[in-house]
């Protein structure tokens, strides 16, 4: 820019604000399209609880299994 300082920050701010809008319009324009990823992330996530979960209980199982073989 003609300013050295100013334009470059000129430049970044309205780079910027050009890919926001155009994030927006796509987010707007294919609503579904945001939708999926999500739900397919969010899937994922109760998938690891639930394992998770499952791995919590099989580990207090395993120790009290171990704590009562040993006190026979």
């Amino acid at each position: 820019g003609a300013i050295p300082v100013i334009g470059d920050v000129y430049d970044v701010a309205m780079r910027s604000n050009s890919r926001n809008l155009n994030l927006f319009r796509r987010h707007a324009l294919e609503p579904d399209a945001s939708v999926k990823g999500q739900r397919v992330f969010f899937a994922g996530l109760a998938l690891a609880l639930i394992g998770l979960g499952w791995l919590l209980v099989w580990a207090i199982g395993e120790v009290l299994r171990v704590l009562s073989a040993s006190a026979l």
